[in-house]
């Protein structure tokens, strides 16, 4: 994954989020090589990168397991 990262930020990109579903947590990075994690207590916000956009991570998770739980 960091890898990836760099090659993104390489790339142009100005913001990355590494979802893992097995912990519920959000790893955000930015080109500044700042991170943090957030879990599902948390919200996922779109900084410039995405004005405006606030999603509760409890939700978004909830969702995908559901989804991943009817396909299983």
């Amino acid at each position: 994954m960091e890898r990836k990262r760099r090659e993104y930020f390489a790339a142009g990109t100005s913001l990355v989020w590494c979802f893992d579903l097995k912990a519920q947590t959000v790893s955000v990075h930015d080109k500044e090589g700042h991170a943090f994690v957030l879990d599902a207590s948390g919200n996922l916000d779109g900084g410039e990168v995405l004005p405006g956009l606030v999603t509760p991570l409890g939700d978004l998770f909830q969702r995908v397991c559901r989804c991943r739980g009817a396909v299983s």
